[in-house]
């Protein structure tokens, strides 16, 4: 869910914690606010970037259901 709207640790970092709770609430995910605090907190671990990471990403690769697309 969270993938198909923010593909790269840096977009979830940008996304961050307050969006990202607000996305899973709305998938009715149990701990929302905790999986948002750890999916944030590991993005600003990681800080490797592949080569050509961000051009794969901005191909909507993943393709999330209508509604999913339309929360984010």
């Amino acid at each position: 869910m969270v993938l198909a709207c923010w593909q790269t640790p840096a977009a979830i970092r940008h996304a961050g914690v307050d969006r990202i709770t607000a996305l899973l609430r709305r998938g009715h995910v149990k701990n929302a606010v905790q999986v948002a605090e750890a999916m944030v907190a590991a993005a600003r671990q990681q800080t490797v970037n592949l080569p050509g990471q961000r051009a794969v990403a901005a191909k909507d690769l993943i393709r999330p259901a209508p509604a999913v697309r339309a929360a984010a």
